[in-house]
This record gives structure tokens, C-alpha cells and sequence, in this order.
């Protein structure tokens, strides 16, 4: 769970590398077969990506109110 806490809300670059990476995976696989599924699937990561902007901006962790009072 501390994973995944820190991955979602305190550090998502890991999450937004790896949405990049499906992104680029989904759009090679459109320019071969240019179906209208993979067309659609290539909205989800970016919508993906902006929720979990969202939701990392949104949610103050206690380590992120613990940095904040040290500064």
C-alpha cells in the first residue's frame, strides 16, 4: 500500500513514464492497422495521466505536509 501511495500521490513520475510508454506502444500498433478501436484506446493514457495529475495535486500526503513544515 506505501507503494502505491507514494507512486499515486507523492512521486507519479513512475506512473506517468510508464503511460508515455503504453501511449507510444498503443500508437505503433494504430499505424499498422488503423483500426478504430486502437484509435479510441489512444485517448485512455492521456486521460489516465490527467487523473492521476489530479489526484497527486489534490491529496497532501503527511510526508508532503512534513516537507512543507521544514522548509
Amino acid at each position: 500500500m506505501g507503494t502505491l501511495k507514494s507512486w499515486f500521490l507523492e512521486d507519479p513520475l513512475y506512473v506517468f513514464v510508464a503511460l508515455a510508454i503504453t501511449e507510444l506502444v498503443i500508437a505503433a500498433m494504430w499505424r499498422e492497422r488503423r483500426t478504430r478501436r486502437l484509435a479510441w484506446m489512444l485517448i485512455v493514457p492521456p486521460i489516465l495521466a490527467g487523473g492521476v495529475f489530479f489526484l497527486s495535486a489534490g491529496v497532501v500526503t503527511d510526508r508532503e505536509q512534513i516537507r512543507e513544515i521544514a522548509r
